[in-house]
C-alpha cells in the first residue's frame, strides 16, 4: 500500500465513509468500511477489527 492509498483510507475513515475498493491492502487501517462492488456479496464490511460482518 502506498502513500496515495494510504491517505484515501485516512481520508475515509476521517470523515466516517464507506471505501469502494477490492484492494484487501486496506485492512491494515483499523475499523475502515469498505464495499467491494466487484464481489457477488455486496455488503457493507469492516475490516481490520478481526471480524468481517456484512
Amino acid at each position: 500500500m502506498g502513500n496515495p492509498d494510504t491517505m484515501s483510507g485516512a481520508h475515509a475513515l476521517a470523515s466516517d465513509a464507506v471505501l469502494v475498493t477490492s484492494d484487501r491492502g486496506f485492512s491494515r487501517i483499523r475499523k475502515l468500511k469498505v464495499e467491494n462492488w466487484t464481489s457477488a456479496s455486496r455488503g457493507t464490511a469492516e475490516i481490520g477489527a478481526g471480524k468481517n460482518s456484512p
